[in-house]
């Protein structure tokens, strides 16, 4: 979806790794946004990662790119750019016959080079009401296989690259009027044994490349996501437009790797994050239209290292991450946009952050022993 678009570059470490590049920054200095929800989470490591492959493009109905810097609106890690994944929907636009209708779809998709079967099934059902309200309900799941990736040349085939994957999403939307709009919505994507295969044995060199010397280093990767959101649009009265979200994303990793040696680790953490926002928007003021909105996201972290062979007490410390930890983000924003004159469009905006980290089991890498960490931060972003 985003390998064609100018001034983006996306790197694959792996089948299951697609970590897109844009204006040059990859991982958390760029945003990606689920209906408005932020995907980005504070344990997202630097360099190219596996998560945004967490989101199912079959469960989208388009893809929206920003490139450069969007820091008043979405914070400080949208520095490369921000894409928007906009979920499908079950409503159909403009007016809707009274009654009960459904219809259902499937998709099955075979790629030889990569040895891919794919398929996706949805069932749509839409209650037109004498009021004009209406009520629709979208469910859909996927089954993906990909097999060894079929290399092209001297490369052949490329052994321990495939991985299956599971998805479900269900999402359940009233149409008060057509104004006003309730989206309830849970997706689950569940990844199995998504191999990082350049870092072991069975990686195959080119133009100087390098083989790996793990046996293994192979992910399972879940991600849930269930919200509820209100959107109002074409309002009379000072608020024109409204967008109000209250949502719980989880995302989870396990790490199973055997070194050269022959030893085992399993590493991983999971990330509970509650979110809330609510964005409006005031048109025709004195000083031009105004988008101004609140937003706060809290993460609760758990992270394990279990070593199989040779186990050490610091071991139980935390995994990647801190363990038993949380980190707090909230913000405040203001964006005007007006027409100095015909034909240009000048925007002003400022955005207050505030961040808080508690991390209750650290390992200290000096001592070894469990120590605690507590800090917060707080900015002011101008943009113009």
């Amino acid at each position: 979806a985003l390998r064609d678009v100018p001034g983006i570059m996306v790197q694959k470490t792996a089948h299951g790794h697609g970590s897109p590049y844009i204006r040059g920054f990859t991982s958390f200095r760029t945003l990606f946004l689920i209906d408005g929800i932020r995907l980005n989470n504070s344990v997202f490591r630097p360099g190219p990662n596996q998560y945004w492959n967490t989101v199912d493009s079959l469960s989208l109905a388009r893809i929206e790119v920003v490139k450069g810097p969007s820091s008043v609106l979405y914070g400080s890690d949208a520095i490369g750019g921000t894409v928007s994944a906009v979920t499908k929907s079950p409503l159909s636009r403009g007016a809707v016959t009274p009654g009960l209708a459904w219809s259902a779809s499937t998709l099955l998709r075979y790629s030889t080079a990569e040895n891919s079967v794919v398929g996706r099934g949805e069932v749509r059902g839409l209650w037109g009401h004498e009021s004009g309200a209406a009520t629709g309900l979208l469910i859909g799941g996927n089954l993906k296989r990909f097999g060894d990736l079929e290399g092209g040349q001297n490369i052949g085939t490329q052994p321990m690259t495939g991985y299956d994957e599971n998805n479900l999403d269900i999402k359940l939307q009233h149409r008060f009027d057509e104004h006003t709009t309730l989206s309830l919505l849970h997706q689950r994507v569940a990844q199995d044994n998504v191999p990082r295969t350049h870092r072991t044995v069975f990686a195959k060199p080119f133009r100087g490349s390098s083989v790996g010397s793990d046996q293994r280093r192979s992910f399972d990767q879940n991600r849930e996501l269930t919200y509820a959101q209100l959107q109002s649009v074409d309002l009379d009265g000072p608020i024109h437009a409204m967008q109000a979200n209250l949502s719980w994303q989880r995302q989870t990793e396990v790490r199973d790797r055997i070194r050269g040696n022959g030893n085992q680790e399993f590493t991983g953490f999971e990330v509970d994050t509650i979110g809330a926002f609510l964005q409006l928007e005031t048109h025709a003021t004195p000083v031009g239209d105004l988008r101004y909105g609140v937003e706060w996201y809290r993460d609760e972290v758990d992270s394990f290292f279990r070593r199989v062979q040779s186990p050490r007490a610091a071991d139980a410390i935390q995994g990647p991450v801190a363990d038993d930890a949380t980190y707090d983000l909230l913000a405040v924003y203001v964006e005007d946009r007006f027409e100095p004159i015909e034909h240009a469009e000048v925007r002003l905006g400022a955005r207050y952050q505030y961040a808080a980290a508690d991390a209750n089991s650290v390992r200290d890498p000096d001592t070894d022993q469990r120590i605690g960490l507590e800090d917060s931060w707080d900015a002011i972003v101008l943009s113009g």
